[in-house]
This record gives structure tokens, sequence and C-alpha cells, in this order.
């Protein structure tokens, strides 16, 4: 719910539908990988916190690059009335 309620936000923003899902669907897929790894070395504190340390610098590079004006390419030409659900 939280990640539809930023897609939406971006939208409102002004970022075009597309885009805002696309950066749902990465920040998702992000999330999932962090949860993933963090699984695998469940007990282990240390490596835990790194591997959260690591995820924020992650998405960090991310958020900069989008932040530094990446054009947006022609696949974002169309506009979906209806959002699929990932």
């Amino acid at each position: 719910a939280s990640v539809q309620m930023a897609e939406d936000a971006l939208v409102a923003l002004g970022r075009h539908p597309y885009e805002a899902h696309r950066a749902a669907l990465l920040f998702k897929a992000h999330d999932k990988d962090l949860l993933i790894q963090a699984a695998a070395v469940t007990g282990d504190r240390e490596a835990m916190v790194d591997i959260a340390r690591k995820g924020r610098a992650e998405i960090n590079n991310v958020l900069d690059s989008d932040r530094s004006g990446r054009k947006i390419s022609s696949e974002t030409a169309w506009q979906a009335e209806d959002r699929p659900d990932a």
C-alpha cells in the first residue's frame, strides 16, 4: 500500500505515470532483494546491518541518478488508466 501511495504521489508531483510505476516496481524489487539477503543471515546482527547499509547506499545512488534529470525514453509514451498491481 505504501509503494502505491508513493507512486500516486510521484504522479501528483508531475511524474509521468509510466515513470512513477517503473520507479515503484524497481523499489519493490530492491526491497525484496534486501529481504532475501537479510533472511539468509538471520541471527547475524553485523551482517544484517551491513546489508541494510549497502541497500541504503544503492537506493541513494538510484535517487541521485534520478535527480540528475534523466530523460524519459520513448517507451514512456503510454499513459495507462489502470495500472496492474505487481
